[in-house]
């Protein structure tokens, strides 16, 4: 679980809840993550540390291959309009800035309404780029897993009443969804996906929200990747 400090610094308009659960099930909290989806094999291993991580990443983008990068997966693709770099797909804070500017682009997509809820809408859109195939692939019904699990957390931690800071709109979690079929067409497929893909979120319009913070980012298990002890 990514501390308070990091996501209030680096995803300060999304609510902390959402940022865990996308990057729980985006990456498993792994900052060097790489995620496959065409041009090039499976990794045989995930890199262990940064250098190791840009490294791979350039040559795989070298090679053609279209890849997702760190805690929240952003996809090569949309590193252009996002204004990153390699390195800066590997770095905690500027990951979660561009997972914050993808998501809010896809709250607005949400709001013309639709399947499920607000959030979930923006979840499959966050991975699809489309707020309803993230439905049937599954994609929604695991993030909906994840954002219950750390509300419920988070009301454990802090008996009183969470924060209404948007976009959550609910305290009694989101309702579960279930998937319809495998997974398919992801825009940020998490890492473990068997079915990749390399679909491109749209540029969004000129008064999207983007955000303006500078800063740095509970398995049981220690893994080698956990360069902040956390776990």
């Amino acid at each position: 679980m990514l501390e308070a400090i990091i996501t209030s610094s680096c995803a300060s308009q999304v609510h902390p809840t959402i940022v865990n659960a996308i990057v729980k099930t985006e990456s498993n909290f792994n900052p060097f993550a790489i995620g496959i989806n065409k041009g090039a094999g499976r990794l045989s291993k995930q890199p262990t540390n940064y250098a190791e991580a840009v490294t791979v990443a350039k040559q795989l983008l070298a090679r053609g291959a279209n890849i997702d990068m760190g805690l929240a997966q952003i996809n090569s693709s949309n590193m252009t309009w996002l204004g990153l770099t390699v390195e800066m797909a590997f770095h905690p804070c500027h990951n979660l800035q561009a997972m914050q500017t993808v998501y809010l682009h896809c709250l607005q997509q949400a709001k013309k309404g639709g399947q499920g809820t607000l959030e979930q809408r923006a979840w499959s859109c966050y991975n699809t780029g489309n707020t309803k195939r993230g439905f049937a692939n599954g994609y929604v019904a695991k993030v909906t897993h994840n954002f219950n699990f750390f509300a419920g957390m988070a009301q454990k931690a802090s008996p009183q009443k969470m924060p209404q800071n948007e976009p959550v709109s609910s305290q009694k979690g989101v309702q579960a969804v279930v998937a319809t079929q495998l997974p398919k067409n992801a825009q940020n497929a998490s890492v473990g996906n068997t079915e990749q893909n390399n679909t491109t979120l749209p540029t969004p319009p000129k008064n999207t929200p983007e955000n303006q913070i500078a800063a740095e980012p509970v398995a049981k298990v220690r893994y080698s990747w956990d360069v902040f002890g956390d776990f």
